[in-house]
């Protein structure tokens, strides 16, 4: 007699309960030969017979069954043929109509006339035992998610430790961890484009899979994934993990906000020095740069004009402002150049003096560290209360209202620690940013007069922001360290009026050390008010 022979095994089937599919086929290869079973063919599934509709053994098997190919099945268990109540039911109905003739197990035999309930019965405790299953997986999944342990395969840059499922912990992955964070700190400091941090990762940090390089589509999605700043992502919610974070909240947020924007500036094989910094003071649109040549007949040949015009994007304000020109902006930064000069002795001895000094915070950074903390203080005290309440509360909508509060508490408190560290560290890094926009003072006429557009911007940060252009004319709001250099050279005796009228004097510069000393006090006192 014909026979169809099917073996399954699937992922949530241990190894010491259901046997493997090797061990089923020699069981009932040796059941054949007793009965004297001629084996059609045999079908093999390794997926879960859970979910109607997905294997692709069985569905052939019951296809050729109800052609009338072959009327006997021969299987593990019932459990193998199916663990879900469509196809349960529709071997169990095929089975009472007589379509299957047997089905045969090492335990016993299943007929047509066999009490129906008791086929039913075993069915449904396979599916039941399969929804058990299913509960129990879930349920500590989310045991884990609620004590900060992301329940699935890390990301990279990290691995899963550990021997046994349900102990794994998260940590980092020693050959990749270091290249990744030294990528962000690049897109953090270096506002990159994605296309170039993925070039200097194939350089530089290169991160491979199989040995090929990640494909870019991977990369993309490594730096818009929230799990590197110690946060994961779980039934479309937010949680807070005790993974190793490779960049803070607000930092994650600052490279988002990055790399979402929509107004990035288009390459250009023209270079204009000055492009992109200024706004027009009229209408607030960006300021474009445009190159033309004019013949000059007593030369005999072509000059280059470059100007700085308003490039009118809001069309509905009708600007006349005009055009300016590279010399007239030149002349102008020189001008502001003079306004903050101050001898070398007198900086030298400032970058000197802030380098020995002991960093120490200022009473505004207290004042925003000690309210942060506060604000932390009142969110840890709401975190301990909706713990308490979750612990009682019999109302499951409301528990899992309270499990959400309760994980948004966590993730408030974990960025405001974050930023207070992040305020502290800016403090105590205050003293080395002045002394390097010092440096770019002392050296402001000749990086004016360098090549380097990379220098000129960031000697224009040091100067001042909001950089803008009415009446043919540049206006700026100075920062603190030029703002406190003009007041202090206002506040200083005759004695000192010297040095302005010509910056370029060395003579000018024979300062006695009490001099250079009271000139640095002053510009001290005036850039902490």
């Amino acid at each position: 007699m014909k026979c169809f022979l099917y073996c399954r095994k699937s992922s949530e089937d241990q190894s010491r309960q259901i046997q493997s599919i090797d061990d089923q086929k020699n069981i009932l290869l040796e059941i054949a030969r007793t009965r004297n079973l001629d084996i059609s063919e045999t079908f093999i599934d390794e997926k879960s017979a859970g979910t109607p509709y997905k294997r692709a053994g069985f569905q052939t098997m019951m296809q050729r069954v109800q052609s009338g190919e072959v009327s006997t099945i021969l299987t593990w268990k019932i459990d193998r043929l199916s663990r879900n109540p469509i196809e349960n039911g529709q071997v169990s109905w095929l089975l009472q109509q007589g379509v299957i003739k047997e089905i045969i197990t090492p335990d016993r035999v299943y007929l047509p006339n066999d009490n129906v309930l008791l086929y039913m019965v075993e069915g449904a405790m396979a599916n039941q035992y399969l929804r058990d299953l299913s509960t129990n997986v879930k349920r500590g999944m989310r045991s884990k998610v609620e004590r900060g342990l992301y329940p699935a395969c890390a990301p990279i840059g990290y691995l899963n430790e550990g021997k046994y499922k349900g102990t794994k912990t998260i940590v980092p992955d020693p050959k990749y961890f270091h290249k990744l964070k030294s990528l962000w700190d690049l897109l953090k400091t270096e506002r990159y484009q994605l296309a170039d941090l993925y070039r200097i990762m194939q350089d530089k940090y290169i991160i491979d899979k199989h040995g090929k390089a990640i494909a870019f589509s991977t990369f993309h999605r490594i730096f818009h994934n929230p799990f590197y700043c110690g946060l994961f992502r779980w039934s479309g919610k937010l949680n807070v993990g005790t993974h190793q974070a490779m960049l803070s909240q607000s930092e994650f947020e600052a490279v988002q906000n990055h790399l979402n924007k929509k107004d990035k500036i288009r390459q250009n094989e023209l270079v204009f020095d000055f492009k992109g910094i200024f706004k027009c003071g009229t209408c607030e649109s960006l300021i474009t740069a445009e190159r033309k040549q004019k013949f000059i007949k007593s030369k005999k040949r072509y000059k280059a004009f470059e100007y700085y015009k308003c490039a009118h994007h809001r069309r509905h304000i009708v600007c006349k402002e005009k055009p300016l020109s590279i010399s007239q902006i030149e002349a102008f930064l020189f001008q502001e150049i003079e306004k903050i000069y101050l001898p070398k002795k007198v900086i030298q001895f400032g970058i000197e003096k802030l380098k020995n000094e002991d960093s120490q915070e200022s009473e505004s950074c207290k004042e925003m560290t000690n309210s942060m903390q506060r604000e932390i203080q009142v969110f840890s005290q709401q975190l301990k209360t909706v713990e308490n309440n979750i612990a009682f509360e019999p109302d499951i909508e409301i528990r899992n209202l309270m499990k959400q509060k309760h994980s948004e508490l966590k993730i408030q408190i974990k960025k405001l620690e974050e930023d207070k560290t992040s305020l502290l560290e800016r403090s105590k890094k205050r003293n080395e940013k002045i002394s390097q926009q010092l440096q770019i003072l002392d050296r402001a006429k000749t990086i004016l007069l360098s090549d380097s557009k990379d220098q000129k911007m960031e000697l224009l940060d040091t100067i001042g922001s909001n950089w803008r252009i009415k009446d043919k004319k540049l206006l700026y709001e100075p920062n603190y360290i030029c703002n406190a250099i003009v007041k202090t050279k206002k506040s200083l005796p005759d004695r000192f009026k010297m040095f302005e009228l010509n910056c370029s004097s060395n003579t000018n510069e024979k300062l006695t050390s009490n001099e250079v000393s009271l000139c640095w006090r002053r510009v001290w006192e005036f850039m902490k008010k």
